[in-house]
């Protein structure tokens, strides 16, 4: 009959709406479920390194140059001698002989592309925004280098 058409029609409609309302309160995957770091920190030795959290702030060594679009190479208990230029490690990341351009310093990091490098000390913790840097955590597995 016609009411039961019309019934069959609503309970359709009604069991469409659920299932949509079910689909849009799925909670997204936050970037620390899917391994990226938020914020993304360079870091010290004194924080270990590892996917960032608001509760709980690691070292990125998992990065990613957005203007160069080179891996982002990472020295621990190094930093970057001041003459060391865009040249240089144009010419030398991310396969080249760093060493030349590299001292020895306790507890801290360096970090390069092929456009920019930062020594960051033991106990500093620096967003890559801070920074002025475009560099961004790939994602995967933090405890293997890119």
């Amino acid at each position: 009959m016609l009411e039961d058409e019309i019934e069959d029609l609503v309970n359709d409609l009604l069991e469409q709406e659920n299932q949509s309302n079910q689909k849009s309160t799925q909670i997204e995957p936050t970037h620390a479920d899917r391994g990226r770091c938020a914020p993304v920190l360079l870091a010290g030795m004194s924080l270990a390194c590892g996917v960032s959290t608001p509760k709980s702030p690691r070292c990125c060594t998992r990065l990613r140059c957005a203007s160069c679009d080179f891996g982002v190479v990472v020295f621990h208990g190094k930093r970057w001698l001041a003459n060391t230029d865009h040249l240089f490690l144009r010419n030398h990341v991310p396969d080249g002989n760093l060493k030349s351009q590299l001292a020895s310093e306790a507890g801290g990091r360096a970090f390069a592309c092929q456009c920019r490098c930062v020594s960051v000390r033991r106990n500093e913790s620096k967003t890559v925004s801070a920074l002025g840097l475009r560099w961004f955590c790939i994602g995967g597995d933090h405890s293997r280098p890119l």
